[in-house]
């Protein structure tokens, strides 16, 4: 009998939205599928990083994960709960699909070969169950992401908040590189560019010259 692991749907609208950071914090995720979370504002808070807050009107673009529970727990450690951030359950509504071949890392990373055990279901926190392989053509993610297209396009997913700093801050300088390669792949994967250049890029005290292609940001893994 197979073995069934127990798997979240992630809201990433910070640094995790670059692939490969993810895949190193979270190896066994995949990559969904663009969202937006209603009704609140990105901002860079007191602290120095990402975060957002209520804000009636507004709306927050970010990305889909799939996040088994090993992964999860290795997130917490990263995001500094609860000390720094808590995590919360909201609605997203899905945007664009694509678990894409190769989910969120390179070849034997987190999207290496081999498929991620059944469809997952998309109703109140989406899941997907199944072993090896988190991804692969055709994994977890274009599963997930076309099932959720086939309903109202709505998922709830786990969102990170830090409910302490929410006012407008400066960015700490380490935040900057790291930043500019989420920024990259949240475009690349159908984030609005529009967007980006309106909400993201002034806290972040970058131009609109990094969504050219080939602008590379020296960045220290973290």
């Amino acid at each position: 009998m197979a073995l069934t692991v127990p798997t979240k749907t992630y809201f990433a609208y910070g640094s995790n939205l670059w692939l490969d950071q993810m895949a190193r914090r979270c190896p066994a995720s995949t990559y969904i599928a663009v969202a937006c979370l209603p009704d609140y504002r990105w901002l860079i808070c007191s602290r120095g990083y990402a975060n957002v807050v209520h804000s009636p009107g507004d709306k927050v673009w970010g990305m889909l994960y799939t996040l088994p529970a090993a992964d999860e727990a290795s997130l917490d450690k990263y995001e500094g709960v609860p000390k720094d951030y808590i995590k919360q359950t909201l609605s997203v509504e899905i945007k664009s699909q694509g678990g894409g071949a190769g989910g969120t890392g390179g070849a034997g990373g987190a999207g290496g070969a081999g498929g991620a055990g059944g469809p997952g279901g998309i109703g109140g926190v989406a899941a997907a169950s199944g072993v090896g392989g988190a991804g692969g053509a055709g994994g977890a993610g274009g599963t997930l992401a076309a099932a959720a297209a086939a309903t109202a396009e709505w998922v709830d997913a786990l969102v990170y908040i830090d409910p302490k700093h929410t006012t407008d801050g400066k960015v700490k300088h380490e935040y900057i590189a790291r930043m500019t390669r989420a920024i990259q792949d949240g475009v690349e994967k159908g984030i609005p560019r529009e967007y980006v250049e309106t909400v993201m890029l002034e806290p972040l005290t970058l131009g609109s010259d990094i969504l050219e292609p080939g602008k590379q940001a020296a960045v220290r893994p973290n």
